[in-house]
């Protein structure tokens, strides 16, 4: 998806939803950004790219390269 939209000269993340690549468990970095949007979108700089968070479902996927 990143390589047809920026071949298209567009920004990926303006279609596709907010992500989070957890790839250490609770101890990654990637986690706490996760989780300060998860408990307090407000607080979120990605906010303004993404203004419906915190009234959307979440999906988890599990494991590395599951898809």
């Amino acid at each position: 998806m990143k390589v047809y939209y920026e071949s298209t000269g567009h920004f990926t993340f303006d279609y596709l939803p907010l992500t989070f690549h957890i790839t250490e468990g609770v101890n990654s970095k990637e986690f706490e950004r996760f989780a300060t949007v998860f408990n307090d979108p407000e607080s979120s700089a990605d906010l303004r790219r993404h203004p419906v968070i915190g009234n959307q479902i979440w999906i988890v996927k599990p494991g590395e390269n599951t898809n």
